[in-house]
């Protein structure tokens, strides 16, 4: 996030201004946008990754941005669409054009514990809606450290 860019950035729900939020772990510190009514998460592209180290995940959001389906949502980083996608069955918005994410309260705690399983059934599912083609097929992908879970979450419930 540019400094001071914050300032225009609202909540996509209760449409009050998003607080600034810096936040640190063993793998990066950045700056999330917090609702202070709804408790509501915007992070810009590249701090999900920054913050969890879940690679696959930032891709896999990343690449479907444009998949979801419309919401009425409008991202607050850049005004644009965010677009609901259901990696790990968590629905998320992600903007189709700066590909930010919103997150409901309750989405971060469930979306730190998606695995590389959730997102190729997540994958088939996109492709295969009617899950016409069959079972899922084995494979593995990288993790991120699920512990940063209760250490984020104690960190925003404290501000």
């Amino acid at each position: 996030m540019t400094s001071g860019s914050w300032m225009k950035r609202t909540c996509p729900r209760c449409y009050v201004k998003l607080k600034p939020v810096h936040i640190g772990s063993e793998l990066a510190t950045v700056e999330l946008d917090r609702c202070e009514v709804c408790k509501g998460i915007y992070l810009d592209d590249g701090e999900l990754k920054a913050l969890t180290g879940k690679r696959s995940l930032a891709r896999w959001l990343t690449k479907h941005a444009k998949e979801g389906e419309h919401s009425r949502l409008a991202c607050p980083g850049c005004g644009g669409s965010l677009e609901s996608l259901l990696p790990g069955k968590v629905q998320v918005e992600v903007c189709r054009n700066c590909h930010g994410l919103w997150l409901d309260w309750s989405e971060l705690n469930m979306l730190l514990n998606v695995t590389p399983e959730d997102l190729k059934q997540a994958e088939r599912d996109l492709e295969d809606p009617e899950g016409l083609f069959g079972p899922p097929g084995e494979g593995t992908d990288d993790h991120g450290p699920v512990s940063l879970l209760g250490w984020l979450s104690h960190k925003l419930h404290r501000k």
